[in-house]
């Protein structure tokens, strides 16, 4: 198989506010590694790459920060075919509860498609894992000391937390009209992964609308028609929104969200 289009897109939260550490490392540091495993591997293990590149991250951790530190994370990347109009190959990867979910056309078909796993020490698979490696889930907590099963760092229970990714993967036609939310549990705490893509289709509109109402021809072309101006003047206005939504709901955790147009 030969890629002629190759794009990423990373998004790297943190567990709590003693982690900032380990999440302005693993932000520098894990699209490094990705980008370093497609070079000089072959993009037809883009799924190896990026388990090797989680894992490279993990260990370079353990010598970066506290080893009380840690963060979850959730990486996209996105492949095209030889054929320039051929399917595109969405890989999502994700330790901990930062989440990915997609949206294959947004303003014809808006269904919300989760493409991650939340790791979370409840899970009867993580709670197996994690007692067999002669741990103990208390108080759904690694330990009765942390929330999720998987992460970047927290070297303190990597024998336990482990920081393997899971990887889903989806085929997307060209020009989709396609959405890919990545957002940390502050956004999906207080709102499912549908009414996450519900609040994207109104605020499209109301994007679409304000623009025709300014006659600004500079961003008129917006989702699924071109002009890459605009779709990021976009893409920046839904991740805004997101945000906004889940403060306005009054999320108790931190909050990060990315949009990317498909």
């Amino acid at each position: 198989m030969q890629f002629v289009k190759l794009q990423t897109v990373s998004l790297v939260e943190v567990n709590s506010q003693s982690s900032l550490q380990a999440a302005d490392f693993a932000a520098e540091t894990l699209h490094k590694n990705l980008m370093t495993e497609l070079q000089f591997g072959s993009p037809d293990f883009a799924e190896d790459a990026l388990e090797r590149a989680y894992l490279t991250t993990d260990s370079q951790m353990k010598y970066a920060v506290p080893a009380s530190c840690g963060t979850t994370a959730v990486t996209a990347l996105v492949t095209r075919k030889k054929s320039t109009d051929g399917p595109r190959v969405l890989y999502i990867a994700n330790v901990g509860d930062a989440r990915g979910v997609l949206c294959r056309d947004l303003m014809n078909s808006p269904v919300a498609e989760r493409m991650s796993i939340d790791h979370k020490p409840a899970d009867q698979a993580e709670r197996s894992r994690i007692e067999q490696a002669g741990g103990a889930v208390i108080n759904q907590r690694v330990l009765g000391v942390l929330a999720v099963s998987r992460a970047l760092g927290d070297h303190e229970l990597k024998s336990l937390v482990s920081g393997k990714p899971q990887i889903q993967t989806a085929e997307i036609p060209g020009g989709s009209g396609g959405v890919l939310i990545l957002a940390c549990d502050g956004i999906f705490d207080v709102m499912s992964d549908q009414e996450a893509v519900d609040l994207l289709v109104s605020k499209s509109k109301e994007f679409q609308a304000e623009i025709e109402a300014k006659h600004d021809t500079s961003k008129q072309k917006t989702l699924g028609t071109g002009g890459k101006n605009a779709e990021q003047h976009l893409a920046t206005f839904l991740a805004r929104a997101l945000v906004s939504e889940a403060m306005r709901r009054c999320t108790r955790d931190n909050v990060t969200a990315l949009v990317a147009l498909l």
